[in-house]
């Protein structure tokens, strides 16, 4: 046997004995992928190893080499065991060095580490959240190649899957892709996922808000110091929640005139919203405005203005006013996305490990995982493909060593008499649970087996339904006066501040639809009495926190996208669906050959003479035939070869 650290022949101990295990996927753990390893190594303390291992042994060495994962390769008779092998230095004992090899996927697995799929690169599918990009991005056409579809899905407010107005869409990520990105980021290949539904797995967008970066936040800040003006005005580009900061540092306070600094929202010099503070004492006071620039607003002329009352810089004519020292206006959005702005696509994904995506796929569709090191390709197989293969099965019965009765095994992994499949819980989602029976008694009655990162969702004729909003209430104490529509509102007799609830507001060119709540402005000169808009129905709405979803694209379907009251475009999109990847459907069709495994299961631990191109060659996807058991058996692990004589092997009944 020879082993090699980063290109360097190490030495070995005359007995060392490498004994490798050979494994791609435990059949008896859906939930898990695992990786061929070595028995743990001595190396013996000589120069070379020392300079190998950094000198490792001296607790004055500096060297980073046992803090690193060394390339390694490992030889019998010539020929690589464990393939490309990941070799770590597990510490010095008293004989030597002591070194774990791995080789598979534990390497990806490695990399990916806790990284989240919103930390990917995703940004060639960034764009502008609108009407143009929704009515595009609907199309039942869209494949993974582009990113995402906009299909509609009931969010909470009212739906309707054949009309639904633009800003109410989101789109949905295709799996694919994002599994895809990971793996290209990892710089592993990967030969496909060979199911029919592959194409068609989609992300919905199911964070409680969509989201900006902190780049686009940043991009948008404006501070501004107003010292020698007496006004200052910030124009709004984009919708959003903007965080308006007024700071004044008073020096002086006159007792003649009342001071105050305010903050207005105003188009073309009309006032929207009113926010003012009275400026009473010396040193700082402070004025944080929150003002709700919405989607169907108009932006042209639309801008943030700050005044000052009987406010001058220090060192003027203090008689009859306040002087300050400094005054400042400072404008920054918070992170919420609005319609009619940017979508960032990785930002906006459900916050999962990239690990665990990988994962959930092979427990969705029964996969058996198998990583080629020298192609840097990760292989998924159906496990029903095992009995497709089994034409192609390796004959082993003449490499039976007969020393015995060979152990025969009947409980199969930690599974139950009712072996669970499970969706993540989420009391606003649907039921996507079921199980695989084992007819045994001496089981235990229940168990968990999977349970995936993602949530069911409950499906209706119209597609899923993902209820991350929730309608608020008026309650009377939000408003003074009632009236039904524009018309009856304006010709109200009224005081200042005001608020009326029209119950119907499309008369108002800003309300797309239902009531808007309102507050009247009066004699605050120089603005003409009117109107400010508080809230309307289309967005009186909260948000709340719901479990990350998955599901497919279902039969096409036509949908009117709405962009204002009197404009729609007609576009043929797809249906959300959950029902194909609830387990009540995966396990009879996915798992079709893992039941025939568990019905009257049989595991058996065989003594096999293999040599080393047997276990170099390992293909979890080829049964084995065991002429003396007349049975196909999938090969679950080779243990502890070592080419010295016979290796038992773990192989389960097809």
């Amino acid at each position: 046997m020879e082993l090699y650290l980063n290109g360097e022949k190490a030495d070995l101990a005359p007995d060392t004995v490498f004994a490798v295990t050979v494994q791609s996927n435990d059949i008896t753990r859906p939930d898990t992928v695992q990786s061929s390893y070595s028995n743990t190594l001595t190396l013996p303390y000589t120069e070379r190893n020392h300079r190998l291992t950094g000198n490792a042994r001296q607790v004055s060495s500096l060297s980073p080499v046992p803090y690193r994962v060394l390339e390694a390769q490992a030889l019998h008779d010539g020929v690589e065991v464990l393939p490309l092998p990941k070799a770590y230095l597990l510490g010095a004992g008293a004989e030597g060095y002591e070194v774990d090899l791995f080789s598979g996927a534990v390497d990806l697995f490695e990399r990916l580490g806790d990284k989240s799929i919103r930390d990917l690169d995703l940004s060639r599918f960034d764009h502008a959240w609108d009407f143009e990009q929704v009515v595009a991005g609907a199309s039942s056409w869209r494949t993974p190649e582009h990113g995402y579809i906009y299909a509609p899905y009931d969010t909470g407010k009212p739906f309707d899957a054949a009309s639904a107005w633009a800003e109410d869409l989101f789109p949905s990520v295709f799996t694919r892709t994002v599994f895809e990105q990971i793996l290209q980021e990892a710089g592993v290949n990967y030969n496909g996922i060979p199911d029919e539904l592959w194409d068609k797995l989609v992300l919905p967008f199911s964070n409680e808000k969509p989201l900006h970066t902190e780049d686009w936040i940043n991009a948008r800040i404006v501070e501004m110091d107003t010292r020698l003006n007496n006004t200052a005005a910030i124009p709004v580009h984009d919708p959003g929640v903007l965080n308006v900061t007024v700071e004044v540092d008073a020096a002086f306070i006159s007792e003649a005139q009342a001071s105050s600094i305010g903050v207005y929202l105003r188009r073309n010099g009309v006032w929207l919203d009113v926010q003012e503070v009275p400026v009473t004492t010396l040193g700082l006071t402070k004025l944080n405005a929150r003002f709700k620039i919405h989607p169907t607003m108009d932006l042209a002329g639309l801008e943030v203005w700050t005044i000052r009352t009987n406010l001058i810089p220090a060192g003027g004519d203090t008689v009859g006013n306040s002087t300050y020292n400094y005054y400042t206006i400072t404008s920054k959005y918070e992170q919420e996305a609005y319609f009619n702005t940017e979508w960032n696509t990785a930002l906006n994904l459900p916050d999962i490990k990239q690990k665990d995506l990988i994962k959930a796929i092979r427990a969705l569709f029964d996969l058996i995982v198998h990583f080629d090191s020298y192609s840097n390709t990760l292989t998924f197989t159906p496990f029903n493909k095992l009995e497709e293969n089994k034409v192609l099965a390796y004959d082993w019965t003449d490499k039976l060593v007969y020393n015995g009765v060979v152990p025969v095994q009947y409980k199969f992994g930690e599974f139950a008499q009712k072996s669970w499949f499970r969706y993540k819980k989420d009391e606003l989602g649907g039921d996507g649970d079921h199980f695989l029976t084992v007819d045994n008694t001496q089981l235990e009655q229940e168990k968990n087996i999977v349970e995936l990162p993602f949530a069911a969702s409950e499906e209706t004729n119209g597609g899923i339904r993902i209820p991350f909003y929730s309608r608020k209430e008026l309650t009377p104490s939000n408003y003074d006066v009632a009236t039904d529509t524009i018309t009856t509102r304006n010709s109200l007799s009224l005081n200042d501040k005001d608020k009326v609830w029209v119950k119907n507001a499309s008369g108002d060119a800003d309300v797309p639809r239902g009531w808007g709540l309102y507050e009247y402005v009066k004699d605050r000169a120089p603005q003409p009495d009117g109107w400010v808009l508080l809230e309307q129905e289309f967005y009186y709405y909260d948000t709340k926190k719901v479990e990350p979803r998955m599901a497919v694209l279902g039969e096409q379907a036509e949908v009117s996208i709405w962009k204002t009251k009197s404009y729609a475009i007609i576009r043929t999109t797809c249906k959300l669906q959950f029902n194909p990847i609830s387990f009540q459907t995966l396990l009879p069709t996915r798992y079709k050959a893992l039941q025939g495994v568990l019905d009257k299961a049989k595991g058996i631990t065989p003594r096999l003479l293999l040599d080393v191109t047997d276990v170099a060659g390992y293909d979890p996807s080829i049964p084995i035939w065991l002429e003396e058991h007349q049975s196909y058996f999938y090969l679950n692990q080779i243990s502890e070869f070592t080419g010295q004589g016979p290796t038992e092997c773990q192989l389960w009944r097809l």
